[in-house]
């Protein structure tokens, strides 16, 4: 599980933690959840393969197939959480930090995995990155901009209301008229409060 989504769970459970003892709780579940991959990955009777898809010599029943030949496949995707997953002596574990381990290097507590191509089901080891928790809400802003008045902003649209009130003379009232926001924020960008980033982006303009 990924430590953000950890932190939804802890912070869905009690609200009245303080929040020291939040990030001890999550990082103890982390690390011992690490600790299992760390343990899984050099299990003889698991294959972790370089496609994404994990197997296993050991039935359902817990018992060890008798053909060493015989594998089934152990990791499933949970479509509510839209993450793979699977079980390791009894605990759920996140297949794509036990790809990450197996193929790619050490795991970090305070660290995500993120997927480079957005696709939560390509577990192949060149499309997994390990970045800190911060970059991951990074990612998920740009991603996602804020939604202001009905109207998703975003660097271009901003850089595109800066050259249509200063090339085209455009007042504060029809721009939030056509971009669905209020004239403070308008202002605001025009003035570089908010959505600093320059975009140069010509087609923007037309």
């Amino acid at each position: 599980m990924c430590v953000n989504s950890i932190i939804k769970v802890v912070l869905d459970a009690s609200s009245t933690l303080a929040a020291s003892t939040i990030i001890k709780v999550i990082m103890k579940i982390v690390s011992k959840n690490d600790y299992l991959i760390k343990q899984l990955v050099v299990d003889p009777l698991y294959d972790i393969r370089e496609d994404g898809t994990v197997w296993s010599r050991v039935a359902q029943t817990g018992k060890i197939y008798v053909d060493p030949n015989r594998w089934r496949r152990i990791d499933h995707y949970d479509t509510k959480k839209n993450i793979v997953r699977l079980k390791y002596k009894k605990v759920t574990l996140a297949v794509h930090r036990v790809i990450y381990q197996k193929f790619k290097g050490e795991l970090d507590p305070y660290k995500c995995i993120i997927h480079l191509n957005n696709i939560e089901r390509d577990l192949r080891p060149e499309n997994l990155c390990m970045v800190t928790r911060s970059k991951v809400n990074q990612i998920r802003f740009l991603n996602n901009p804020p939604v202001i008045g009905h109207k998703k902003l975003t660097y271009e649209i901003a850089a595109k209301i800066r050259w249509e009130r200063t090339c085209e003379g455009t007042n504060f009232v029809q721009l939030a008229k056509k971009y669905g926001v209020s004239k403070t924020t308008i202002s605001d960008i025009i003035n570089y409060k908010i959505w600093k980033k320059e975009v140069h982006r010509p087609e923007y303009y037309k």
